[in-house]
């Protein structure tokens, strides 16, 4: 049975005094497939009805479904405690309203794409607990995070691009690759933390920057980048 909880959170300021709702969270209990069986329904019988989830009417945004944790949409992002799944041919894009990260989507079960997933604008996507995930398709970080907690794992055997401010965020997690990691066009690497593990097995691609213009805290990224099991 479909299981949606909403939960408000009232900012509390100076004195008191009670200020205006900043964040509402949307907890989902059933599964997410972002996909054929889906598109009809609009995914509806899952997710909320709100007019910050929707199938994109972009021209060049076919198949695209949107999750947009907007500042002036009650703030909301989402919850899942059960699987996300994004079909073949289909895309999740995760954007925000706001001029910083926020997060958008946040995981606590198996997260798997066949298809493609964009985090822009700020948007963060989220894998939690000790559960592995799987990128078969793409994942394009334009300006957004990937993030990683709490024994979380990501196998990576499709190809995962970061460009601009793009970052990845690893704790006590692990993200194993086996496929691509194309870092070529980033500029900013100052919000990159690996406190967790960061492998890249053999036959794996990994492309580097071509200019840095903001580098690695070295005091954040407390463990190196495992290359097939030599450091």
């Amino acid at each position: 049975m479909q299981s949606i909880k909403v939960l408000l959170y009232l900012a509390v300021l100076g004195e008191g005094n009670i200020g205006e709702l900043y964040s509402s969270l949307i907890e989902v209990s059933d599964p997410i497939t972002i996909g054929d069986s889906t598109k009809d329904k609009v995914v509806a019988e899952v997710l909320s009805n709100t007019d910050y989830n929707y199938w994109s009417t972009e021209a060049e945004e076919d198949n695209t479904y949107v999750f947009n944790r907007d500042k002036d949409n009650n703030d909301a992002y989402w919850k899942t405690n059960n699987t996300v799944t994004i079909d073949n041919g289909y895309t999740l894009k995760l954007i925000t309203g706001y001029d910083d990260y926020n997060l958008v989507l946040n995981c606590y079960n198996i997260f798997t794409n066949n298809g493609n997933v964009i985090m822009d604008d700020y948007g963060i996507l989220g894998l939690n607990n000790n559960y592995t995930s799987n990128n078969y398709g793409t994942i394009d970080i334009i300006n957004g995070a990937l993030g990683l907690w709490d024994s979380a794992i990501l196998n990576n055997t499709g190809t995962i691009t970061l460009v601009g401010s793009g970052s990845v965020y690893i704790y006590k997690s692990t993200v194993t690759n086996t496929g691509t990691i194309d870092i070529s066009n980033i500029t900013d690497l100052t919000k990159w933390d690996n406190y967790g593990k960061f492998t890249l097995e053999g036959w794996s691609t990994f492309i580097l920057p071509k200019s840095i213009t903001n580098k690695i805290n070295t005091s954040k990224w407390f463990n190196p980048i495992t290359l097939n099991g030599t450091k």
